[in-house]
Parts: C-alpha cells; structure tokens; sequence
C-alpha cells in the first residue's frame, strides 16, 4: 500500500481499536471480572492501536511526491477484519453479559477458541505493524543519507 493510501485508511482502523478496547472495558466493568483473557485482547488491542497511530504518523509523513512510490507491505484489510471480529465478538459477550453472570461466564467459555484465534491475530498484526514501521524508519534514513550525500 502507498503511504497516502496507508494515512487515510488507518484512521478508520483506530476508531474501530478505541471502540472495541471501550467495549472491552465496560464488558470488564459490568460482569466484575478480570478474566485474564479478557485484559489479555485489551492489551493487545491497545498496542495495536498505538502501533496504529506510530504508522499513521509516520506513513503521513512518507506523502509528499517523491515518496509517494513506495509499497508498504501493511495488512490493513486484514487487521480491519480482525477488529470487525472481534467487536462481533465483544458485543455477544456484552450482550450474555446483561443475562446475569453466568450467562457472561458460558459466553466466555463458548468462545474460548474464537478469543484464542483473535488473540493470535492481533498478534500477528502488531508483528505486521511494527515490520512497516522498521520499514519506514529504514527508508527515511536511507532516503535522509543519500540526499545529503548529493548536497
């Protein structure tokens, strides 16, 4: 993907990240319950964010025309399908959750492999991120280094 491309399109992604950390808090909140799945998605999903917010920083820099050409190997539509998913996923358990504790605890349990599969993904997404953002921070030393070596 292009930075341009990159810039305007993470910004979606973030908004989706704050909404599903929020709905993750207020599902821990209701239910009383640390799980440690639960704060286990929520510290993956908020890294994922703030890698987010890096790339959208950076990437917005990388616009101009001269930049504009190079491909970034971002993953965005996948890790936009992994948000999708897992707010999917939050909100059912949000919604068990009004049933009464055990409802919540069942709900839990039922998702368990769907929750494991979800963390793994986001996993794999800030690994992703984090490879783009390396990427970047590379390009724009090399691209700094062989600027100043014709000035």
């Amino acid at each position: 993907m292009d930075p341009f491309s990159i810039t305007t399109g993470v910004a979606a992604l973030i908004g989706l990240c704050v909404g599903v950390v929020q709905t993750i808090k207020s599902f821990i909140e209701k239910t009383k319950s640390t799980k440690d799945v639960l704060v286990r998605l929520l510290n993956r999903t908020e890294r994922v964010r703030l890698y987010l917010e890096h790339l959208r920083s950076l990437s917005s820099k990388l616009t101009s025309s001269s930049h504009r050409s190079i491909a970034l190997p971002f993953k965005q539509e996948e890790c936009k399908a992994t948000m999708r998913n897992l707010f999917g996923l939050i909100r059912t358990m949000v919604d068990a959750s009004t049933k009464g504790k055990l409802q919540a605890a069942m709900a839990l349990l039922r998702e368990q492999k769907q929750i494991d599969n979800l963390t793994h993904q986001l996993t794999d997404h800030e690994q992703n991120i984090f490879s783009v953002l390396m990427l970047i921070a590379t390009s724009a030393v090399s691209l700094d280094s062989i600027k100043s070596c014709h000035n």
